[in-house]
């Protein structure tokens, strides 16, 4: 079924979401949900023909498509709001950090519904770390055997690649030898 007007809402917004159609000569009498049932002032509210959903009732139920129809004075419409979550993925722990002998880097980062796509720099492979839920894992063997085969190396630059839906971030990571 085609549907006549779509929003889509960011889960992180705090404001409430306003449907206004008078500019098109609409006014907006009532708002039902997908059952035709109306819907409460703790969901949506109308004032002077301009719909108003309440932001905290819309990222209840998460993500995805909330249907409504619009009662208008010019008769009804279909309504869907998409909430998504615009947020970027990041490294929530330090991107430059000296390296702790005999233990493995562990990083952290909040995901937002992205992924970890992988990591580049200093012939890194696969092999050499891990991603598992929020943490990055880069083996220790290979942190030492990089310093180690160039002892006047001070510092090692890998990249990583976060992708979410519509774009990627890219970022380094900064990883020090222990002075002597």
């Amino acid at each position: 079924m085609p549907v006549d007007y779509e929003y889509v809402f960011g889960k992180d917004t705090e404001t409430d979401l306003v449907v206004d159609l008078t500019e098109d000569g609409i006014n907006v009498l009532s708002v039902e949900d997908q059952d035709g049932i109306p819907v409460g002032i703790g969901i949506a509210s109308v004032n002077a023909g301009i719909a108003s959903f309440v932001a905290s009732a819309l990222t209840a139920n998460g993500f995805g498509n909330v249907d409504f129809t619009l009662v208008t004075d010019k008769g009804n419409f279909s309504l869907r709001i998409e909430v998504s979550d615009f947020r970027l993925p990041y490294l929530v722990s330090p991107s430059s950090f000296t390296y702790v002998e005999g233990t493995d880097a562990v990083l952290t980062f909040e995901m937002y519904g992205g992924s970890f796509f992988g990591m580049s720099g200093n012939d890194i492979t696969e092999a050499n770390y891990s991603f598992s839920g929020n943490q990055l894992t880069i083996d220790y063997d290979y942190i030492i055997g990089k310093f180690t085969e160039s002892p006047e190396r001070t510092a090692l630059i890998l990249g990583y690649t976060l992708t979410y839906p519509g774009g990627a971030t890219i970022g380094y990571i900064y990883i020090h030898k222990p002075q002597d």
